[in-house]
């Protein structure tokens, strides 16, 4: 469910953060959006969910911060408020990651992880 949510919202974000200039937050969710595709790819063509090192999960998180700071420098009130949102959103579910690695990132109890891809070549 959260990966249809994410199909509709990370174009939708990209659009906005072009729509006010804000280039910096248009580069962090261009790569948020190859990075969802790689995820997907896992999860729906190799049935695989992908496991981060615990540098990406401070990679993730220091890009949620640099969203909501970014927001912060435009004068739009709804550009700044949807983007606080989503960087909070980003940080709060890195951060639960990071201290409950068994739990998902964003909501919902620990499930079985039978096929689990970790990319520790990087």
């Amino acid at each position: 469910m959260f990966d249809m949510f994410l199909l509709f919202a990370l174009p939708s974000l990209w659009y906005f953060a072009l729509a006010v200039n804000d280039f910096v937050v248009l580069g962090i969710i261009s790569v948020l959006i190859a990075i969802h595709i790689v995820i997907a790819f896992y999860r729906y063509c190799r049935h695989e969910e992908f496991a981060w090192e615990t540098w990406q999960e401070f990679v993730a998180i220091v890009m949620g911060i640099g969203i909501g700071v970014s927001a912060l420098s435009h004068g739009d009130k709804l550009y700044k408020a949807v983007m606080i949102i989503t960087a909070f959103v980003i940080v709060y579910g890195h951060v639960r990651k990071l201290l409950k690695p068994e739990l998902p990132y964003y909501y919902g109890q620990a499930k079985g992880q039978a096929n689990v891809y970790t990319d520790s070549s990087v």
